[in-house]
């Protein structure tokens, strides 16, 4: 099988991970919960034939745990009265009556699953929110098996301790400007800024290439010079040939910032007519520059090291898509990481949706864009920007 069929394969996986995670509020029975659970098992023992590693073993995981953590509230709330605790929360169900084994043998439940199950409800709502939709971090690993092993210790006390000591990104929250970009570099010093991650308006969308190649040549040399030499840019574009001409060639007339590579962001999972005359296009060029005093990347994970980064472009099949051009986060979350820490300054000229904003305030950077169009500043804000 080659490799862009095997590339193909994951990503409709990851979608179908998508669409049966939307299902888990549907849950309102255990024989409705236990069929989840076995379409979720299912689903990790294809990927484990597979050999996806992490891209399909991460999100399978924590559909996986909210799942069970729906399954134990309603095991919780199954027992007869006279096996609950008397007002506030029913109690865990430690040892379960004869009457509860037998119901719990017809679903297929054991006894230890059906205390896992009933221990994950215990763990505060928005502990345990917030840490399973920080799958993504570093510490991904040690996160899960805290939420996995601590769940037998305290009703989820030990756990939320043991959490604590784990260090989390502060979330900043971004602020954005409805304002144009000239106006917005004007509130930042000279080489203040630590990253420049953006992506500009394209070639299509401007009525001549006259107009568009003044564009880049009066936004790119203003954006540049507020980077620090230690910083770093990454500038989305379209993969049009003249597009990446107009480009190259004003990056490649300065010498402040050496022009690493050309990235790509590759998507396979985009919906249009066939060309005729042309391939499909399924990429967008990514102009990656460093200062001259730039520290390492910061990449532990190899894969991620690579010039093409193969990640589904948001769908709106699945979830909210808020634009045409919408870049995933998990793009955002990558470059952020690689190239700054926490508290560094980033900043988005020309906005959007405000994922990268948000990416990179949920990471622990102070974060800064604008854009001029006011419904795109309208769905920032509606985002939590």
């Amino acid at each position: 099988m080659s490799e862009e069929i095997i590339k193909y394969d994951l990503d409709q996986t990851l979608i179908k991970i998508s669409e049966i995670e939307q299902n888990l509020v549907k849950i309102k029975k255990i024989e409705e919960g236990m069929e989840f659970y076995a379409k979720v098992c299912a689903l990790q023992e294809y990927a484990r034939k597979k050999k996806w590693g992490r891209a399909a073993q991460i999100p399978l995981t924590i559909v996986a745990l909210k799942n069970e953590r729906i399954n134990g509230q309603i095991l919780i709330e199954m027992w007869d009265k006279d096996e609950r605790s008397k007002g506030g929360r029913p109690r865990i169900n430690e040892s379960p009556s004869e009457t509860c084994l037998s119901k719990l043998k017809d679903f297929g439940i054991s006894k230890q699953q059906s205390l896992r199950w009933q221990f994950l409800t215990y763990i505060p709502d928005e502990v345990f929110l917030r840490d399973t939709d920080r799958w993504r971090a570093p510490n991904w690993e040690k996160i899960i098996g805290l939420i996995v092993k601590e769940t037998f210790y305290s009703g989820g006390r030990k756990y939320k301790r043991e959490l604590e000591k784990i260090e989390q990104p502060k979330i900043i929250k971004p602020v954005v400007y409805n304002i144009d970009y000239s106006v917005f570099l004007a509130k930042f010093e000279d080489k203040s800024v630590d990253l420049l991650l953006t992506d500009p308006p394209y070639m299509t969308e401007f009525e001549t290439e006259d107009e568009f190649k003044k564009f880049v040549q009066t936004w790119v040399p203003l954006s540049l010079s507020k980077i620090k030499d230690t910083g770093r840019v990454y500038i989305f574009t379209g993969n049009y040939p003249r597009e990446v001409h107009t480009y190259l060639s004003v990056l490649l007339d300065q010498d402040e910032f050496v022009l690493s590579n050309i990235l790509v962001w590759g998507y396979y999972n985009t919906i249009g007519p066939a060309p005729k005359m042309k391939y499909k296009q399924s990429w967008n060029a990514v102009f990656y520059l460093y200062g001259k005093t730039a520290a390492g990347l910061d990449c532990p994970k190899l894969k991620e090291l690579f010039d093409v980064q193969n990640i589904p472009a948001p769908d709106g099949r699945v979830k909210i898509r808020y634009s045409t051009f919408e870049k995933p986060e998990e793009v955002a979350r990558r470059f952020i990481s690689h190239s700054t820490k926490e508290g560094d300054l980033m900043i988005d000229l020309f906005a959007g949706t405000g994922t990268f904003l948000l990416a990179a305030g949920a990471l622990g950077r102070q974060a800064f864009g604008c854009d001029v169009d006011k419904k795109m500043i309208e769905i920032c804000k509606k985002r939590g920007v």
